[in-house]
């Protein structure tokens, strides 16, 4: 959770050193917004090349709304090499690095697939499966995985669990959790 200050940028701070920050990235936060957040670039000792994506989680823009569909942001976090998604058989689609690709999709399970070139050159699909609601607002990063950089790993999240599990949370007396 982050208190709206009604401030028109993200400050980006290198790791225990909140002194300046090394980053200011203009943003348009509403109060009561839910938002995801994706921190991209490098931080070097003498350099910052970064970049802050936002994606309004809620409410969601009028211009997003498809009732009966879960909407799907993929942002692809890998500068190193190119990324391309798939859904299902259809053509895996270029995902550019730091870009984010709203799509739309019926309920139920999509086999998703992330195209990349291995260490040796080899064009590699690595699977995974989501299962979709209907009406459900998810965000996919694609990041380096931490194992070995030269292949992706996803991280899902689901907004709509994600800000009632939030809401939970603060309407609970004293602030604490059950959990």
């Amino acid at each position: 959770r982050i208190s709206f200050t009604g401030r028109d940028s993200i400050d980006v701070y290198r790791h225990e050193d909140s002194s300046a920050p090394v980053a200011r990235i203009p943003a348009r936060l509403e109060a009561g917004g839910f938002y995801t957040l994706v921190v991209l670039g490098q931080i070097e000792s003498n350099s910052v090349n970064a970049n802050v994506l936002v994606s309004a989680d809620y409410p969601i823009p009028p211009a997003s709304e498809r009732p009966g569909l879960c909407r799907v942001f993929f942002i692809n976090a890998i500068s190193a090499y190119p990324i391309s998604v798939s859904i299902g058989k259809d053509p895996a689609r270029v995902l550019p690095y730091g870009e984010k690709v709203e799509l739309f999709f019926p309920p139920g399970e999509l086999d998703l697939g992330i195209w990349f070139k291995d260490a040796t050159g080899e064009t590699r699909r690595m699977q995974a499966g989501m299962i979709v609601e209907g009406s459900g607002n998810y965000t996919v990063v694609i990041h380096p995985s931490a194992e070995r950089s030269d292949r992706p790993s996803m991280f899902l999240s689901n907004a709509a669990e994600d800000r009632t599990r939030l809401k939970e949370m603060n309407d609970t007396p004293s602030g604490s959790s059950s959990e």
